[in-house]
């Protein structure tokens, strides 16, 4: 991590337009005999390019709780070997409390099944999608992006990448109706997901849908657009599962359902395709219905099973709530750059970003205590580490706002090095226009009246120190100057610079004294 850091501050330095703000490895660690991350930070994070970044300890809790599912944990032995899901399903020695795993296995397996019967393997690349158990619900989505694919295709596309793209769109439909048939003779379904089943079996208008998803495929047109061999019984083939069910009731089999009569043309294969899929979401939407219902009473049987184990089980209950514990630290960078925007929006890019409290955070990792931040904030290395405070009444504060280049005066606080990036990045753009005008005294002038009056609108703001513009910046440019005649001949106009940036007052020191009564 450390030679992450370090490239990170050279890039920085190199660029001179950003700035880097860095997690300490192990942050969510408190300093002990054994761990010490600060040090460890301060070890290997180098010596280069201090002033360009800035360090934030400790890590945050946050508020927002990840969810934790029984799929996600996998229980291992101190040497990292896997507990067998005999030892699992006797932890307690309570029969009820022991068959709560098992449950909760039988039910992901359940989602599975209703998951994998939608095989869209058929599907090739570029554009094949898989589902899972994660994307499954998207199924509307990924519809649209195949027929987005397809759009795609510029008219002189070839007719391979057309038909490439249209036999993909094609392959979602079919799957799920052959996904339907494939429940139909799963075996171990509970007995929600088997009811479900049978009415959609008993649903005429599906069953009218899936004749007439057979019925498309068959039309002329169609299949042109998936292959110029493609051919009646390669359909019947394909929904051959179908055959003899009811789900295509009162047809016989496929081979009884006709073709479509609809005539899907264009001006080449790709404008044939894009008409028949305007045609295709017809019989898509009442599928997708379909699975996705079977697919929410599964997953919530698994869900109220998970319920109850993490509820229950010891064990399991225990697990969640440690694995929540640490789900919820995270980093403070993420945190830190929203405080560094928020300021710079509401006081200025020269206001430290400091002593403003941490929105949905609940805590910090480690407490952070005046002894612990001496430290931070002063070592002999340099390397200032901000701290992140907890104060009661006041939530979690940034408490720091100090570079890594501690023991340097100037470049010790992190607005004066992020106001010098600004005002560099702003003064170079906007000098830009100059570049190959009259290298004399005129474009001298419009040059420095220009720097002038940025400067003096960030005096205004409060950026720069003093009673007036004289005393917060200077510019200068001209012959003699900033530059030489010899300068001048080879194509130099030198500007400098100077601003007297304000600095933070990071210690208030308050003094108190007796005064003698005088009256």
């Amino acid at each position: 991590m450390g030679s992450l850091h370090a490239a990170a501050l050279a890039q920085c330095e190199l660029l001179q337009d950003r700035f880097v703000i860095m997690d300490l490895c192990q942050g969510d660690q408190p300093i002990s005999p054994t761990l010490n991350p600060i040090q460890n930070f301060r070890d290997n994070v180098g010596t280069n390019s201090l002033k360009y970044g800035a360090a934030y300890y400790p890590w945050l809790r946050t508020i927002y709780e990840p969810d934790v599912h029984f799929r996600q944990l996998s229980l291992v032995t101190p040497a990292n070997v896997a507990i067998t899901n005999v030892v699992i399903d006797s932890l307690t020695g309570d029969a009820v409390l022991d068959a709560l795993p098992a449950a909760v296995r039988a039910a992901d397996t359940t989602v599975g099944t209703v998951v994998g019967a939608v095989n869209v393997g058929a599907m090739t690349n570029p554009g094949a999608i898989t589902l899972n158990r994660g994307n499954v619900t998207q199924l509307p989505d990924h519809f649209a992006g195949l027929v987005d694919r397809l759009r795609q295709l510029p008219a002189a596309a070839p007719d391979a990448d057309v038909r490439q793209r249209f036999s993909n769109l094609l392959v979602l439909p079919r799957a799920l109706a052959l996904g339907l048939r494939t429940l139909d003779t799963a075996a171990g379904l509970p007995a929600t997901l088997t009811l479900a089943l049978t009415d959609l079996r008993a649903n005429t208008d599906l069953r009218a849908t899936i004749s007439g998803l057979v019925a498309y495929e068959k039309n002329a047109g169609v299949m042109s657009a998936v292959s110029a061999a493609r051919a009646v019984a390669d359909v019947a083939t394909d929904y051959a599962s179908l055959n003899t069910t009811d789900w295509i009731a009162p047809n016989p089999n496929v081979g009884a359902i006709a073709a479509s009569g609809e005539v899907f043309t264009g001006a080449n294969l790709r404008e044939t395709a894009l008409n028949a899929a305007s045609a295709l979401r017809g019989f898509f939407d009442p599928l997708a219905a379909a699975v996705l219902s079977l697919f929410s009473a599964g997953d919530f049987l698994a869900g109220e099973a998970e319920n109850q184990l993490f509820a229950r089980h010891p064990v399991y209950a225990a697990i969640a709530s440690q694995v929540t514990r640490t789900m919820v630290l995270l980093p403070p960078s993420g945190a830190i750059a929203g405080v560094y925007a928020a300021v710079d929006r509401t006081r200025g890019v020269w206001k430290a970003p400091a002593n403003v409290s941490l929105a949905d955070v609940s805590g910090v990792a480690v407490k952070v205590n005046d002894q612990i931040q001496e430290d931070l904030n002063v070592t002999s290395t340099g390397k200032s580490v901000n701290a992140i405070r907890a104060f009661a009444g006041k939530g979690c504060l940034v408490w720091g706002a100090r570079t890594l280049a501690g023991n340097d005066n100037e470049w010790r606080y992190v607005p004066v090095r992020r106001f010098f990036n600004m005002a560099e990045e702003s003064i170079e753009k906007a000098t830009e226009p100059f570049v190959f005008e009259p290298n004399d005294r005129g474009t001298w002038v419009r040059v420095r009246a220009m720097i002038e009056n940025f400067l003096t609108v960030q005096w205004r703001q409060g950026a720069l120190a003093g009673k007036v513009p004289a005393q917060a910046f200077f510019v200068k440019v001209g012959l003699g100057e900033t530059m030489t005649a010899q300068d001048i001949l080879e194509g130099r106009m030198i500007v400098e610079v100077g601003m007297a940036v304000v600095r933070p007052a990071e210690f208030i020191i308050l003094r108190f004294a007796h005064k003698m009564q005088t009256s």
